[in-house]
């Protein structure tokens, strides 16, 4: 009789790192575009919060928040598609980029942080996705004023532009 392991093979990992990845970057692609033709609010929101579901995905999967690094990489190679294909510059997509790099990376910093307690509370794990995607909205209004101030970075100027922007 063979002793059932609890081991996930690398393989698997790397697959759902690419799936996960490449899910997170069609959807910047292609539903913020279609968010913002149909003029719908919250379009950043609808977006941060599908990447961090995809992320929360992968911790629920795999507990494994190395890989949570790595999605993020694989959605801003799939968002930096269009670079050749509508030969733009790579700065015109750098502010979404940041977005993306800064969730990933706040995620993962909650999850380590939280560690094991995440197994046993429904509202930690809820407040590991919250604070994450706080903390990145934070530091991309700050950051992303110093990368590439974009007229939509640059509308929230000014003495109130951190608390409209949040």
């Amino acid at each position: 009789m063979e002793a059932k392991t609890n081991r996930t093979r690398p393989t698997d990992i790397l697959i759902a790192v690419l799936v996960l990845g490449s899910l997170w970057g069609l959807a910047e692609v292609v539903l913020s575009s279609a968010l913002r033709t149909a003029g719908l609010p919250f379009r950043a929101g609808i977006l941060t919060g599908i990447g961090v579901g995809l992320l929360a995905i992968a911790v629920g999967a795999f507990r494994r928040p190395a890989m949570l690094v790595l999605i993020p990489l694989i959605a801003i190679l799939c968002k930096q598609l269009v670079v050749p294909i509508l030969s733009v510059s790579v700065m015109c997509k750098a502010n979404s980029c940041l977005a993306v790099m800064l969730e990933g990376l706040a995620v993962t910093g909650v999850v380590y942080l939280a560690g094991r307690r995440l197994d046993r509370s429904r509202l930690l794990q809820i407040a590991s996705g919250a604070t994450g995607a706080l903390l990145a909205a934070g530091v991309f209004y700050f950051a992303g004023m110093q990368v590439a101030p974009c007229q939509y970075l640059l509308s929230f100027g000014g003495v109130t532009g951190f608390a409209r922007f949040m």
